[in-house]
């Protein structure tokens, strides 16, 4: 008795028949017969009643499916154990992050990774945390590091950073010499009264960035103008720096920008909320060896 004479068992009860059963096993009749024969003479008792119509278990046959399904699922659930530890040294990764933090942070992580896992390929998709949300959960990816938005019971985020928004104002804008000294942050302080009616530099709709600006805005109580909406980082923060409007501006994108003319850097009100920067997974796969190397390594590196 082996593991293909349960799976043909189970499957002859399931369909209670054995021409149905062949078709779905791809063997022939005569030999799925035998199968079913040899097992009875196995256990020494008939499994199944033979009617004109089909198959049906009998008494002693139902608990031989029962003990047969078990033992079917402990093999599968071994074998998808020992796929997922040794997936962990081989096998691709499809990993999605944001255009604004992979020039920062894939340079410091991957090189690391491919040290420790030399076999891994890794595929990378640049998107907005948004989409990249929604792609993991159509499993188009496997793991991503995005900005955390609304809580999703699905996934399985560990928390890599805190980022801190900045206001990027050019030095031009009267405003930019109203600043103040920051104690405990590296750039100075802006009121939000002094935002009011100031031409901005805004992301598209859906995005993070977007979105962290909206509820700022509201929070304060600002009115504003819309001058430009750019999806690009690098474009807000060059147009801000030639006085083309204000833009909101990720802390790490400020501190690694080296094209000159720059804006001027601040803090304002705590209704800027920073953002929770991690990386996740589906927790269906919240085994995967391979996937819970990468997070630590990633962590690591960072």
């Amino acid at each position: 008795m082996d593991f293909r004479d349960l799976t043909y068992f189970i499957t002859v009860a399931r369909e209670q028949n054995i021409s149905r059963a062949s078709e779905k096993l791809f063997v022939s009749q005569p030999a799925l017969s035998e199968t079913i024969a040899r097992l009875e003479k196995r256990v020494g008792c008939a499994l199944f009643l033979r009617q004109q119509h089909g198959l049906m278990l009998t008494k002693e046959g139902e608990a031989f499916a029962e003990t047969a399904r078990k033992i079917i699922q402990i093999k599968d659930e071994m074998e998808e154990e020992i796929h997922t530890v040794t997936r962990g040294y081989s096998g691709r990764i499809r990993l999605g992050i944001s255009h604004l933090f992979s020039g920062v942070l894939l340079p410091k992580a991957l090189p690391e990774f491919r040290i420790q896992r030399p076999n891994v390929e890794i595929v990378v998709n640049n998107q907005t945390s948004s989409v990249l949300e929604r792609m993991l959960m159509d499993d188009e990816l496997d793991v991503v590091i995005m900005v955390e938005s609304k809580p999703n019971e699905q996934l399985v985020l560990q928390v890599l950073f805190y980022e801190q928004i900045l206001l990027a104002v050019s030095p031009q804008n009267p405003i930019a010499a109203l600043g103040v000294p920051d104690p405990g942050e590296d750039y100075p302080f802006l009121s939000p009264e002094l935002l009011q009616g100031q031409l901005f530099i805004l992301s598209q709709e859906k995005m993070r960035l977007r979105e962290s600006a909206e509820a700022f805005f509201a929070a304060e109580n600002i009115s504003y103008k819309t001058g430009i909406i750019t999806a690009s980082v690098e474009t807000a923060n060059r147009l801000a720096a030639y006085n083309s409007g204000i833009a909101f501006i990720p802390a790490i994108y400020a501190e690694t920008i080296d094209t000159s003319p720059k804006p001027s850097y601040f803090t304002t009100g705590d209704s800027l909320k920073d953002w929770t920067v991690a990386i996740g997974w589906r927790k269906k796969h919240k085994q995967d060896q391979l996937l819970q190397d990468f997070a630590r390594i990633f962590k690591e590196s960072i």
